[in-house]
């Protein structure tokens, strides 16, 4: 297992289970927002078939935020091995209506095929991609 752990976000790469976890610790500048992101998307380029972004602590994104994603992450995500995605929400409606329309903007735009769903909790994250048996197993 990989890890790395700033004080604005944890980033933990399951190779047994081909898994990414990201946790973003505290709501973030942009910088570090891009940053982060580009520390993930650099381990999306090992085995990773499955994503949790973990984003309950951070804000709504920002609309300069969303075109940054558009623009700069969504094109490196849809040439990686990722298949399922989940994203824990702090369960704040307008955010996942951001998130759906990128997500639909991405594929129509960079026509990948991503399994993309908004959870909880990690629990929830994980029996979507069903690794929950796998994981609490050993």
């Amino acid at each position: 297992m990989y890890s790395t752990d700033e004080d604005y976000l944890e980033i933990k790469l399951y190779g047994e289970q081909n898994l990414l976890y990201a946790k973003w610790k505290r709501s973030v500048s942009s910088e570090e927002y891009r940053t982060g992101v580009r520390n993930l998307v650099r381990l999306l380029q090992e085995e990773v078939y499955y994503l949790i972004i973990d984003s309950e602590k951070l804000p709504t994104l920002v609309i300069p935020e969303q075109q940054w994603l558009l623009r700069e992450f969504c094109p490196l995500l849809a040439n990686t091995k990722v298949r399922k995605m989940a994203r824990i929400g702090n369960g704040d409606v307008f955010s996942y209506l951001v998130i759906d329309n990128l997500t639909e903007q991405a594929s129509q735009t960079y026509s990948f095929q991503l399994a993309f769903k908004h959870c909880k909790t990690m629990e929830e994250a994980m029996e979507w991609l069903q690794l929950y048996e796998s994981r609490h197993s050993a």
